[in-house]
């Protein structure tokens, strides 16, 4: 018989707002969490485990922030081995049956993926493995995206295919620091031709001495969008 070696863990609790300490000791206490969890990745690298569970109350409460979660995760895949997440009275499961299988309840896989997106080709290859990814309930992606877009496939981008993957997908979170957007002739003429939308957009073109480029680049994005939809 092979010999399994696991770390048995459980009230993390993460996400504790520990109203009752004063101060910004609260603060302290959720980092000490995330940190423990840090530990038990060490641990579990040092001993060599199969696996990690956490039996029950991961986390303190199921309306915690999206950033909160994030972190949350961003701990747990450091930890070298697989980890079962069992739920508890704080973060029960709701509905009438599990989101998977009982035997796989609240494992997750974290997964990364990069692609280079600058043509409507390359655009629709993401859509494709996104609507096609198999194990949304028990993936946890993340998503890196660079290259240059036109103004017309970025709002595609922003607004339907990530929006759609984002409603599908337990855990989705895009890095597109590096992916920039492009606005061609067409786009700015657009804009300039719309009224107050363009007296807008000239004066973010000019840019904000206030304000970084990737700010200004986004507020053109919605723009663009609203312009869009009024059109």
């Amino acid at each position: 018989m092979t010999p399994v070696r696991f770390i048995h863990t459980a009230d993390w609790q993460l996400g504790l707002r520990a109203h009752f300490i004063p101060g910004n000791a609260g603060a302290v206490v959720r980092d000490a969490r995330r940190k423990t969890v840090q530990k038990i990745g060490t641990i579990a690298r040092e001993f060599k485990v199969d696996f990690v569970v956490v039996a029950g109350d991961v986390f303190e409460h199921h309306g915690l922030k999206p950033e909160t979660i994030r972190r949350s995760f961003d701990r747990m895949r450091d930890i070298p081995a697989q980890v079962l997440l069992l739920p508890g009275n704080h973060d029960p499961l709701k509905g009438e049956r599990p989101v998977v299988a009982h035997e796989q309840v609240c494992t997750f896989h974290w997964k990364q993926h990069e692609f280079t997106i600058e043509t409507e080709d390359e655009l629709a290859q993401l859509e494709r493995f996104l609507d096609g990814y198999q194990g949304k309930d028990s993936t946890l992606i993340e998503l890196t995206l660079i290259g240059a877009l036109r103004m017309e496939l970025r709002s595609r981008l922003d607004n339907e295919v990530l929006a759609r993957a984002r409603d599908r997908f337990r855990f989705l979170r895009v890095h597109d620091d590096k992916l920039h957007t492009v606005f061609g002739d067409e786009d700015v003429a657009a804009l300039r031709a719309s009224g107050w939308i363009g007296r807008v957009a000239e004066r973010l073109q000019a840019g904000l001495p206030d304000k970084p480029n990737d700010d200004t680049a986004r507020a053109l994005r919605l723009l663009y969008r609203l312009h869009k939809e009024v059109s």
